[in-house]
Formats: structure tokens, C-alpha cells, sequence
């Protein structure tokens, strides 16, 4: 059921407009610029697939077909991480691009290292962690959650970074542009993919036992 669900979201919710979206990965190209930015696009094609959800009743569409309640969120949930690790994945070449474009380091966030992805998958974590729990509760309003899912990840995300560039023994640790302190790095990627996959997986247990006591 669930496996369906997710194909159906790909079939009927996702707009291929939508994919336009992962051309932000290309703002990483700008020489100096608060990248974490680029990554925060995908919660406007996560608007646009509940807006579509409104105009289509997809949730009472989706309630009548045989399953449990449980699995509209839990197959939602897979679908926003698909679509998170798209951005993700479409990013990494022109993050490795800037890496060779560019010598400067950059003033107003963390250079684009593996330890900048750490923080990615932390703002992500975040999102789906405020978003789908809310959303479900509420079910058919979706701006509020959207808005404070939102803005709370990339303001947390925003002073984690100022964070790293303005204290010195973190900047060296986190910053580097080299492979020096890989180890480091990778341990921050590590915990931001943890958080990722935790929150994600409370979120989608959370949002269905909000929607096993909504009123559909």
C-alpha cells in the first residue's frame, strides 16, 4: 500500500513543473552567497504539491482507497525525502563546481564542503519534523505549518553557519575548503543525515497518529 501510495504521488501530486525547481541547485554557482538558501526551494514545491492536493481533494481521494489511515502520511513523508534528496543530489555538481571556480572563501556562510551537506540534512530534518506532524493535525490548512516549517529550519540553520565562520576553531574544523579535517566533516554529515533520517521517521509516526483521530 504504501510502496502505491508513494507512486501515485509521482503520478497524480507531483506537477513536472516541479522539477524546475531543482535548477536552484545552479544558485550554488554564485561566488559569494548564503548557499543553504538553494536547499531551502524545495519547501516551495512542497507548497505546490499540497496546493495541488487542495485542488484535487487528493486526501479524501486517497482516504477511500482500502489501507490504513496511518499510510497517507507515512507514504507523503517518503515522498517529501525523495524529493529532498533530489535537491541533494542535482546540487553536488555545482557545489563541486564552486570548489574549482572559486579561491575566495565565503563571507556569509560555510563553503560548500561536506560538512556544509551536514547542515542541509539538519534543515531538513527540522522541516519535517515541524511540517508533517502539524499539517496532520490540522489536515486541510497547510500555510501555517508550511510557514513556521519553513523559517524556523533556515533561521536555525542560518546562526549554525554564522556560527562556524565567525568562530575560529570552528571554522578551521568545519570550513576547510580541502580535504583537511575530513574526519570532522564527515562526522557532521553524519549527524545531519541521522537527524534527517530520525526526525523523518518520528514525523511520519507522529503524523499518523494525528490523522488515525482526524475527521476526514
Amino acid at each position: 500500500m504504501l510502496k502505491n501510495l508513494v507512486a501515485k504521488d509521482f503520478a497524480l501530486s507531483l506537477h513536472p513543473a516541479m522539477s524546475i525547481w531543482l535548477l536552484m541547485g545552479a544558485l550554488l554557482l554564485i561566488p559569494t552567497w548564503p548557499y543553504y538558501i538553494a536547499f531551502a526551494y524545495v519547501f516551495l514545491n512542497v507548497m505546490l504539491l499540497y496546493q495541488m492536493d487542495r485542488v484535487n481533494q487528493d486526501l479524501l481521494f486517497t482516504a477511500m482507497l482500502p489501507g490504513r489511515k496511518r499510510d497517507i502520511p507515512a507514504a507523503r513523508t517518503t515522498t517529501v525525502c525523495i524529493m529532498e534528496l533530489a535537491f541533494v543530489a542535482v546540487s553536488i555538481p555545482f557545489a563541486i563546481g564552486w570548489n574549482f571556480l572559486y579561491t575566495a572563501e565565503n563571507p556569509i556562510s560555510m563553503n560548500l564542503n561536506v560538512a556544509f551537506y551536514g547542515t542541509v540534512f539538519l534543515m531538513y530534518a527540522l522541516f519535517n519534523a515541524i511540517f508533517l506532524p502539524w499539517f496532520y493535525r490540522s489536515l486541510y490548512s497547510f500555510l501555517a505549518p508550511l510557514l513556521v516549517g519553513s523559517l524556523v529550519p533556515v533561521f536555525v540553520v542560518a546562526g549554525l553557519n554564522t556560527l562556524v565562520i565567525v568562530v575560529p576553531a570552528l571554522d578551521g574544523l568545519f570550513n576547510d575548503r580541502g580535504l583537511g579535517h575530513l574526519g570532522y566533516q564527515v562526522l557532521a554529515l553524519g549527524v545531519g543525515v541521522l537527524a534527517w533520517l530520525g526526525a523523518s521517521l518520528w514525523a511520519s509516526a507522529r503524523s499518523g497518529a494525528n490523522i488515525e483521530k482526524a475527521d476526514l
